[in-house]
């Protein structure tokens, strides 16, 4: 089932707002970790990944992220 544009957009604000938070763990994990790395991950991987997720509707959109709860359907458990 296909989500309208501002459900679609609150999802992805959630799930990549905790994304981003996670980043600097992410990267003081890495010996060489700079702020350069971070606004590299940013912006090349998370925000062609954002674009995306939100910036087109039907056939043209690639990515669709999918909630816990829809997981859990796929799966076959019962909500």
């Amino acid at each position: 089932m296909e989500q309208g544009f501002l459900p679609r957009f609150v999802e992805a604000k959630h799930y990549f707002s905790s994304t981003v938070d996670s980043l600097p763990a992410c990267l003081l994990a890495s010996l060489s970790s700079s702020l350069a790395e971070r606004e590299i991950v940013e912006r090349l991987v998370l925000g062609r990944e954002i674009c995306k997720s939100v910036g087109s509707d039907g056939d043209q959109r690639v990515e669709r992220h999918r909630t816990v709860d829809r997981w859990m359907l796929y799966m076959g458990f019962q909500l």
